[in-house]
């Protein structure tokens, strides 16, 4: 991660209500000053990269255990709550989709507005008792896997929740709200493409259709 990206993820950390035992200026109990959100935040990046322990962490950072394991869990809630509704940003009209669509009309794909898969993420710590569920097809691995839609500059622009691995894109898929908005023309209905068909009469005419599509 860049330094000038990481600082502006502390300083927006230390700005949040979730992690306000280690904002700046913070005390414990004993009124000690708290372990420093910078220190805590490199930890957890190591945690999720480099499959570092807790433990070694503290004997990195000389910050408990514990204290590691609160704020990973704080981390990853900011995460999933802010952090994604604030950088996945869904289009909810025409011209918001315009913006990820422009790739596509230079390959030919008039009105695709991104590309869709299901992603396999994997788990190296499961329960025993849920090995057979997230164990699929993609991977000898345990694995989460989620639908994720993507424009042609790799922008995240949806994703679903965490599923066992066992499930196949076409069970997956049900669970995309994003593709079900779309589906129902309760979002992105309005916005218009041309297409290029034949007629009977083999001559090429241009048609007009109206919503988005995903290629997949």
């Amino acid at each position: 991660m860049p330094f000038e990206a990481w600082q502006q993820l502390v300083d927006m950390m230390n700005d949040h209500e979730l992690f306000s035992p280690w904002h700046r200026g913070s005390t414990d109990v004993c009124n000690n000053p708290s372990s420093p959100i910078e220190l805590l935040c490199l930890g957890v990046l190591r945690y999720l990269g480099r499959k570092c322990t807790f433990d070694c962490l503290e004997e990195m950072t000389f910050i408990s255990e514990r204290t590691q394991e609160r704020f990973y869990a704080k981390f990853i809630e900011y995460g999933a709550t802010f952090l994604y509704d604030t950088y996945v940003v869904v289009p909810q009209t025409p011209e918001e989709a315009q913006r990820h669509m422009f790739e596509m009309k230079l390959a030919g794909y008039n009105g695709a507005l991104g590309s869709m898969d299901a992603t396999h993420v994997v788990v190296e710590n499961c329960r025993f008792g849920l090995r057979q569920i997230h164990l699929g097809h993609k991977l000898k691995q345990t694995a989460r896997t989620f639908n994720i839609i993507v424009n042609h500059r790799r922008r995240i622009l949806s994703s679903t929740g965490g599923h066992p691995s066992r499930w196949n894109d076409k069970t997956l898929v049900l669970f995309d709200t994003f593709l079900d908005d779309i589906k129902s023309g309760k979002i992105l209905s309005d916005n218009e493409f041309i297409l290029y068909e034949y007629t009977d009469n083999g001559e090429v005419v241009a048609v007009t259709y109206k919503g988005v599509w995903i290629l997949q």
